[in-house]
């Protein structure tokens, strides 16, 4: 930033407190429009910056300036749970419930499909938005099927995609179940 009179201090700070190792600070420089330009570095490890508020702290004559920066929040990589009705229940009531559990994950954006023999499913399933839960989000997703489709012995995949990656798990009606994870 430019600035006008000469900056007459520069301090790092960290939830207030101020930061006093790996911070670099580089001399002030007049430019040719008058004003002046003063640089500063500071080196932290992603720990240390995590969930934190940093701030640099400028002050001269003319006015303070603040600018905060805001880190990036920890990615935790979801937990993917597949599950599906009970044999009995399905004959019963004529239909498959698989329900793909999605929890611990953070930031809040994912995506969940479905996939019957490795193709894409386009109907059949509701996938609710994530909540939150102890800082990081959990969602659902619930696939519906046909007692007969079940039976089939068709390969039913949850594909959940997050930040860090994209994982799997399969399910069958023999019970065979399958958890892949993809980058």
């Amino acid at each position: 930033m430019d600035y006008s009179p000469e900056i007459t201090s520069l301090t790092w700070k960290k939830d207030g407190q101020l930061i006093t190792t790996g911070v670099k600070k580089y001399p002030s420089v007049r430019n040719k429009k008058g004003t002046y330009t003063l640089s500063s570095q500071l080196t932290i490890t992603e720990s240390e910056g995590r969930c934190s508020n940093i701030s640099c702290e400028v002050r001269h004559s003319g006015s303070d300036k603040s600018n905060g920066m805001k880190c990036p929040p920890p990615v935790n990589t979801p937990n993917v749970l597949l599950t599906v009705s009970s044999n009995e229940e399905i004959s019963s009531k004529k239909f498959a419930t698989m329900v793909c559990s999605v929890n611990d994950f953070r930031p809040k954006s994912m995506t969940v499909k479905w996939l019957k023999n490795g193709q894409p499913m386009g109907s059949g399933f509701a996938t609710s938005p994530p909540c939150e839960v102890n800082r990081n989000f959990s969602a659902s997703s619930r696939l519906t099927v046909s007692a007969g489709e079940w039976f089939s012995k068709a390969v039913y995949t949850c594909q959940v995609t997050h930040q860090e990656g994209t994982q799997s798990q399969n399910i069958t009606a023999s019970g065979k179940r399958h958890k892949q994870r993809k980058q």
